[in-house]
């Protein structure tokens, strides 16, 4: 009796056996890869496969893996390892991939490795690829050159409108002025002898506020102010006005328009007089 017992207790642990190892399979295989290094053109760069599960290094065989390499590329296998944590196993395999001559950045996978299980299944796990490097250098120089002179065409173009618009805006203003000191040489020519005409200070002073929005040196100039106190002085006091004081004035502002700074400057009446 006792050894029969003993045959049952034998044959049910040889069954146990097996059964243990299946659960400790079920948690599944996850797999990654990664470049250790930044790949250039014509050069190595180092990758590694990594498969990890629940469970010791001996539940799972693991064959060769395959990995994908770019086109006119190489692949050189090295080492496999694998370490346990006590609870979990991580599995690693180091290749070297040699990369094309070739603009960048480059694929490389996916990874593919047969893992046989004890209980004798065997599974295919896929690492999905991944890109590594960087675009050639010359590429790289030639898209920055190309960009930098794009904005180098765009700020010229913006300039170049800009200063047109400036010339547009500063064109009226400068037939404005040029007929204004035609209107005041024609004023001064009919005033009485000697003395200044109330349309020619009118004139005057119609140039002088024009004037004012110019970039123009108004220091040496008749303020509005005065030129409608010489104004009032004709109109209200019956006093009379030089008329070689407001010609000389006429000239200064004159002067002050042709030398504003302003492109394509007032032709003046003395400059076409003298031609």
């Amino acid at each position: 009796m006792t050894g029969h017992l003993a045959r049952l207790t034998l044959v049910a642990l040889l069954v146990a056996a097996p059964i243990s190892g299946t659960q400790a399979t079920e948690g599944g295989i996850s797999a990654h890869l990664r470049a250790l290094e930044t790949g250039r053109s014509g050069g190595e760069v180092r990758v590694r496969l990594e498969l990890s599960w629940a469970g010791r290094p001996e539940l799972h065989l693991i064959a060769a893996p395959s990995i994908e390499v770019p086109t006119n590329g190489a692949l050189r296998a090295g080492l496999s390892r694998s370490r346990f944590d006590g609870t979990a196993t991580r599995w690693s395999h180091d290749a070297i991939v040699t990369l094309p001559r070739s603009s960048g950045p480059w694929t490389v996978g996916p990874a593919r490795v047969t893992v046989r299980s004890r209980d004798g299944t065997e599974q295919e796990v896929v690492a999905a690829a991944i890109r590594t490097g960087r675009a050639n250098r010359n590429a790289r120089l030639l898209r920055q050159a190309l960009g930098n002179g794009i904005v180098v065409c765009f700020a010229l173009f913006f300039g170049l409108w800009r200063y047109r618009r400036l010339e547009a805006k500063e064109e009226p203003a400068r037939s404005s002025l040029a007929e204004l000191i035609t209107q005041g040489h024609a004023a001064a020519s009919t005033s009485p002898q000697g003395r200044a005409s109330q349309e020619m200070l009118e004139a005057l002073l119609t140039l002088r506020l024009a004037l004012t929005g110019q970039p123009v040196e108004n220091g040496a100039l008749w303020t509005p102010e005065q030129i409608r106190e010489r104004i009032d002085q004709i109109r209200f006091g019956g006093e009379e006005v030089p008329a070689d004081e407001c010609l000389q004035m006429l000239r200064a502002m004159e002067h002050a328009a042709a030398t504003s700074g302003t492109p394509g400057r007032v032709r003046t009446g003395s400059e076409e007089n003298h031609e």
